[in-house]
């Protein structure tokens, strides 16, 4: 029998509840900590099934929301019973809800620009497009379950009504809430709405519209029509490193090349839209297995408009379909991308000689083997922030060297970077420790890994010494790594204890980057003092949450005299 919950109820011996947050028909919403993460923050959503039928529909379908990598939709942890209930975690998020915002404008007798309005859609817009990829819908689209996050101001979409649709009534149901959200924060018929381009009022419309053969048939091709709307949006929902790039370059133009840094900036903020406008020309071609030959397909094939012979079927063609929308909607360079799917797939194939899937109905395993690679290497790449997947393609040695030059600055050696780089980015390094960077396309992993490693990195200001025991605790961002340096005494043992959440891990390297003990769950490590000092020990946190960790280390005399060591050998 279902029984009600209580804050400091502690469920599935991990999850301590604090707080109800709203309730609706059916369910309710708890903030709760995480004990297993070190007390993170999550949301819990409470969920009163009728029949174990329903729930293990509603436990597959919040099994497909786990699989969902975006950085505005919160990451979903394991659904669990208890007592005639079923619990959905999911990230926690900080920020305010579009409904708070509105009510405060509301207040002041204030209602949002067009422009705002209009950076709000094309914030969204790309998150619908990865949902609908998956096969889902958001079902919920209403300012009370779209917050603006605290950190870099962006939408993020809150609690969907996990409710399975068709894929066509799925992207109908989304577009047309996005539609009515953006007219609500006009406010309808005020004389906002009113006085908006007439460009943005025929795209809202096409939001709402029923008619099938008048509205946008994917979230993709509306981002691409609102991407190239005139308008020049107010940043209430800016990308925050596009405002950080844009600062910076107004910093650089005080000192000098004033032209040519406008110019860069201008590139910068334009380069989403010629994206999309490009990718528009793309997804007019018939999406067959040609289409994605890259660049084999013969010229007089490759303009808008011209059907390509296909016996793919209709599953196989929405696929493809899908992968285009995403790498379109996810900013991510679809030449790039598909040369690095092509040559993963090669590798695990040397039978074929080189030979990628062809046409024929005999060749449909090995496409469905290739598509679940694309599919595979898309969720690596998808959690990256926006600049970086952008650069995807156009990654650089010097872009490595500027890395190992941001190392050094900070007092560690520039051999580090490369097992940083394979422990703190494991899914997108792909290599070994000491292997070298990886050849084209992979290459491009290994750049955008030491990018994000050294984004998320933090070094302590000052050597540990160990003229005695040293204890500290602290924490270690989500998703960040924390290096220590550790001052050594010239001989002896060191003796080194890490204790704390089960989502960190740590490593333990020499100044030369040497690996003195591999990456794994914290422990107590006890070896011989290295030659060069100091020794570097890095945290990493696989987790959602910030997590704490506390840290016991201290240096011990030789096991035996260095006489006796010395007669020894």
């Amino acid at each position: 029998m279902e029984q009600a919950a209580n804050a400091n109820d502690l469920l599935a011996d991990r999850y301590r509840l604090e707080e109800p947050l709203d309730s609706k028909a059916g369910w309710t919403l708890w903030r709760a900590r995480d004990e297993r993460a070190g007390g993170a923050e999550v949301v819990l959503r409470r969920m009163l099934i009728d029949d174990p039928e329903s729930q293990a529909q509603l436990e597959r379908l919040w099994t497909r929301w786990q699989g969902v990598l975006h950085p505005q939709i919160p990451r979903c942890a394991e659904a669990f019973a208890v007592e005639g209930a079923l619990w959905l975690p999911r990230q926690w998020q900080e920020g305010r809800s579009l409904a708070a915002v509105l009510a405060d404008r509301q207040k002041q007798q204030q209602v949002f620009a067009a422009a705002e309005v209009l950076q709000l859609v094309n914030h969204v817009l790309p998150a619908l497009a990865v949902l609908h990829s998956h096969g889902l819908s958001h079902g919920a689209l209403e300012p009370a379950q779209v917050l603006q996050r605290e950190e870099d101001a962006l939408p993020v979409l809150l609690d969907p009504a996990l409710e399975e649709l068709e894929h066509d009534a799925a992207v109908c149901c989304d577009l047309q809430a996005l539609g009515a959200l953006a007219w609500s924060l006009l406010g309808g018929e005020s004389s906002a709405a009113q006085d908006m381009a007439p460009p943005f009022r025929h795209a809202l419309e096409r939001l709402l519209i029923d008619a099938p053969d008048q509205r946008f048939r994917s979230a993709s091709a509306a981002l691409q029509a609102f991407q190239q709307l005139p308008t020049l949006p107010k940043p209430l929902f800016a990308e925050p490193e596009l405002e950080r790039a844009a600062n910076t370059t107004a910093e650089s133009v005080a000192s000098g090349s004033r032209h040519e840094q406008k110019n860069e900036a201008l590139e910068q903020r334009l380069w989403p839209v010629v994206l999309a406008m490009a990718g528009s020309a793309v997804l007019g071609i018939a999406l067959g297995w040609l289409l994605l030959t890259r660049g084999r397909v013969p010229a007089p094939l490759a303009s808008p408009g011209v059907q390509l012979p296909t016996t793919l079927s209709p599953l196989e063609l929405n696929q493809r379909q899908q992968l285009l929308n995403r790498l379109l909607a996810l900013q991510i360079d679809r030449a790039w991308f598909l040369k690095l799917v092509d040559a993963s797939w090669l590798a695990e194939h040397p039978e074929r000689a080189g030979r990628l899937p062809g046409n024929a109905p005999a060749d449909a395993a090995l496409r469905n083997a290739w598509s679940a690679m694309a599919q595979e290497w898309l969720s690596r790449v998808e959690p990256l922030p926006m600049r970086m997947r952008m650069r995807l393609g156009r990654y650089g040695a010097a872009d490595w060297r500027r890395s190992q030059a941001l190392l050094r600055a900070r007092g560690v050696s520039a051999a580090l970077l490369e097992p940083l780089v394979a422990g703190s980015a494991p899914h997108l390094a792909l290599h070994r420790v000491g292997a070298g960077a990886p050849p084209e396309p992979w290459r491009q992993l290994w750049y955008v890994a030491a990018d994000q490693v050294l984004t998320t990195l933090q070094l302590e200001a000052s050597p540990l010494r160990l003229d005695e025991p040293q204890m500290l605790s602290g924490s270690v961002q989500a998703g960040g790594a924390r290096l220590f340096p550790i001052q050594l005494p010239p001989a002896g043992q060191l003796v080194l204890e890490v204790s704390g959440s089960p989502l960190l891990q740590m490593a333990l390297f020499a100044a030369d980057g040497e690996v003195l003990g591999a990456q794994g769950p914290l422990r107590l490590l006890n070896l011989a003092v290295p030659k060069r000092s100091p020794v570097q020990l890095l945290l990493l946190n696989q987790g959602l949450a910030p997590t704490w960790f506390t840290l016991s280390v201290r240096a011990e005399p030789p096991l035996w005299p260095q006489a006796d060591a010395d007669r020894d050998q």
